[in-house]
């Protein structure tokens, strides 16, 4: 009998314990809700260990990213300049000389990254959104009991240094055009350096 045979057969039910593969004894097995909460994680436990994969890929897609900054109007003058009547931002005056973003992705559950930058345009100010095309790439699984997995692709750095412009985050690996970094501060901002296109749809008076 192979190891997949013994997974499928009566015999692997068998082996289950109370400390294995889920540990019984931290469950209250007189309280009735302990006592299916356990169940459903026995259940769940040897769906996943017994589960096949049906489909094993590296997915590569174009993703946009929603970014927000606030200005005041003195960081706004400061900032945006006019050329042949369009309007363009530039961060060179700004703090270690870029544009700092909060965007929707990020790993933080603390705080509204859009309510953040809004704060920053406190008077009369403005809020860009700012839309940012990126590629993002991650292997998929799936598994025959519906389940599925997403990973970085193999060999990707998951510790990103100050300016880099790559970053893993929810399993995901997202790589930003020239000019744009996820910084020093991953889980809360990207930032750019250069000089920035912006219609005026983006820019909202607040």
């Amino acid at each position: 009998m192979n190891f997949r045979e013994f997974l499928d057969s009566d015999e692997f039910e068998a082996r289950v314990t109370d400390r294995w593969p889920v540990n019984k004894s931290m469950y209250d097995m007189d309280d009735p809700d302990e006592k299916k909460r356990y169940e459903d994680d026995l259940k769940e436990r040897l769906s996943s260990m017994r589960r096949k994969v049906v489909s094993d890929r590296i997915v590569e897609e174009p993703y946009v990213i929603t970014c927000w900054r606030g200005f005041d109007l003195r960081s706004f003058e400061r900032d945006a300049e006019r050329i042949g009547g369009k309007l363009y931002l530039k961060g060179d005056k700004a703090m270690s000389g870029m544009l700092w973003f909060t965007y929707d992705i990020q790993p933080v559950h603390h705080y509204d990254p859009r309510e953040y930058a809004l704060e920053h345009a406190y008077g009369d100010g403005y809020l860009l959104t700012y839309p940012l095309k990126c590629k993002r790439s991650y292997r998929e699984v799936v598994y025959n009991n519906g389940s599925n997995l997403h990973e970085p692709p193999e060999g990707t750095k998951t510790n990103p240094t100050e300016l880099d412009n790559m970053a893993v985050i929810g399993g995901r690996l997202y790589e930003l055009p020239s000019g744009w970094h996820f910084t020093w501060q991953v889980e809360k901002n990207i930032g750019f350096k250069g000089r920035l296109e912006v219609s005026p749809p983006m820019l909202q008076r607040v």
